[in-house]
């Protein structure tokens, strides 16, 4: 799946005065649209502020119906932002932390090579990073 063909899939779910459009590239279009199936069945009155890469890895905004719980869709948010930290955003084959100056995207081997990008030895665990309350602090 692409980005292009997501985004008409998400269209019905924008929030009204949001710009309707993931802002990352196609190889975390399957991942979000499994976390939005997820997301789907346990909200299907959710709507969407931004999907996009924030420091390399995904993040995902919504607003929920107040009935339901929003930590149990934050859960599967925070599972799908663990999953794109190690899956390349460019083609979805196994990524890393990458950078280029200071922009950092999450990219395998050979995307790195073409765009430009090293591995990232500084940041050590993503994971660990992204676990860790890291939204709590987290602008828009």
């Amino acid at each position: 799946m692409t980005t292009q063909q997501l985004n008409k899939i998400l269209q019905p779910y924008w929030e009204e005065g949001w710009d309707g459009y993931c802002r990352f590239d196609d190889g975390w279009a399957d991942l979000v649209h499994e976390c939005h199936l997820n997301i789907l069945e346990i909200d299907p009155k959710y709507k969407i502020n931004q999907i996009k890469e924030k420091f390399g890895v995904l993040r995902f905004y919504y607003q929920n119906d107040p009935e339901i719980e929003s930590n149990k869709i934050d859960d599967i948010i925070q599972k799908y932002e663990l999953k794109s930290a190690s899956t390349c955003e460019m083609c979805a084959q196994k990524g890393y932390l990458c950078k280029k100056k200071y922009w950092l995207k999450t990219l395998c081997f050979e995307c790195s090579s073409k765009l430009g990008f090293e591995k990232n030895e500084k940041i050590i665990n993503v994971d660990s990073y992204l676990s860790n309350g890291y939204r709590k602090d987290d602008n828009h």
